[in-house]
């Protein structure tokens, strides 16, 4: 566990930098600061913009999962182990997608 520490303190910024963009994602996905245009042709555009930030929204939802279960994983000790052929993850993988569950080659 201590091994993973720089890890684990890296995933807990990067959790904390994704529920603070959700926050904001989810206030203009409500229009909470501003309202909606009364012209129907700005509503159509504010209406796209929603709908790549429910993407975005979606996707760091995501991430926050995987981040999750990263640190449930250390906490549990099993963190660093393929979850596909059980054989330990490469340390330079680890660094590069910290939140990963599988070994580069059960990954290809």
């Amino acid at each position: 566990m201590e091994t993973y520490q720089p890890i684990k303190e890296s995933l807990l910024l990067r959790r904390k930098e994704i529920v603070e963009r959700l926050d904001k994602v989810q206030s203009h996905l409500r229009h909470t600061h501003k309202p909606l245009e009364a012209d129907f042709a700005e509503q159509a555009i504010e209406r796209a913009n929603d709908q790549v930030l429910e993407v975005l929204d979606v996707n760091m939802r995501n991430e926050v999962t995987q981040i999750d279960r990263a640190i449930e994983m250390m906490e549990k000790g099993t963190y660093g182990i393929c979850d596909s052929c059980q054989n330990p993850i490469a340390e330079k993988r680890l660094n590069a997608l910290p939140y990963t569950n599988v070994c580069i080659n059960c990954a290809s």
